[in-house]
C-alpha cells in the first residue's frame, strides 16, 4: 500500500474505519450494542454494493486510458484499489510546490498520453492545474472532494455520495 494519506479513498479502507468506530461505540454505550451492529452491517452492505460499483465502472475503462491529473496527490489509495494512475504536480501536500521542471514533465506527458481526465481538489489552489490545463490544451473537468465533504445540499454531503460522485466524474472524464 503507498504511503499517502487520504486511506478512505479507498473503500476496503472505509470498510475498517467502519468497523473501528462500530466497535467503539459498542464499547462506551453496551446497551446499545446491538443496535450498532445492525446498523454496522447495513452500512457495510452499502459499501460492498458501492465497491462493486467503482469496480464495474473502472472495468469499463480501457487501462491505458485509467489515468487522471489532480492538483495533489490525495488519490493514491482510490489508484492502488481501482487501478487508476494519479499523476500529480506537487505530491502528498497541497503546500508544497511543484518545479518548473515537473510541471514541463507533466505537461508533455498529458499531451503524448492524450490524458483527458485532469481535477482540482475542493480544498487545493485551482491556479496551478488551471495553467497545467491551459498549456496542455486540456480541460479541468471539475472538483474531486478529496479532504472535506461538500455542504448537506451538495453533491459530496457523505462518505457514499463523495466516493459516487468522484468516481462518476473520473469515469466521465477518462471516457473522453
Amino acid at each position: 500500500m503507498n504511503q499517502h494519506p487520504h486511506a478512505w479513498q479507498s473503500l476496503t479502507n472505509g470498510k475498517i474505519y467502519v468497523k473501528n468506530i462500530f466497535k467503539a461505540l459498542a464499547e462506551v454505550d453496551p446497551s446499545n450494542a446491538d443496535a450498532y451492529g445492525q446498523a454496522e452491517a447495513a452500512y457495510l452492505g452499502e459499501l460492498d454494493s458501492l465497491d462493486t460499483w467503482v469496480k464495474a465502472q473502472f472495468a469499463r475503462i480501457p487501462e491505458q486510458k485509467r489515468r487522471m491529473i489532480t492538483s495533489h496527490d490525495a488519490f493514491g489509495y482510490l489508484g492502488d484499489t481501482y487501478g487508476v494512475q494519479i499523476l500529480s504536480p506537487t505530491g502528498v501536500s497541497t503546500a508544497s510546490e511543484p518545479s518548473a521542471g515537473g510541471v514541463k514533465k507533466l505537461i508533455r506527458q498529458i499531451n503524448q498520453e492524450k490524458i483527458t481526465a485532469v481535477f482540482v481538489e475542493n480544498i487545493s489552489d485551482r491556479r496551478m492545474i488551471e495553467q497545467i490545463a491551459r498549456e496542455s490544451k486540456v480541460r479541468v473537468e471539475g472538483e474531486l472532494y478529496s479532504d472535506a465533504l461538500s455542504t448537506k445540499n451538495g453533491p459530496a454531503s457523505t462518505y457514499i455520495t463523495m466516493f459516487r460522485s468522484n468516481v462518476d466524474k473520473i469515469v466521465a472524464a477518462m471516457n473522453q
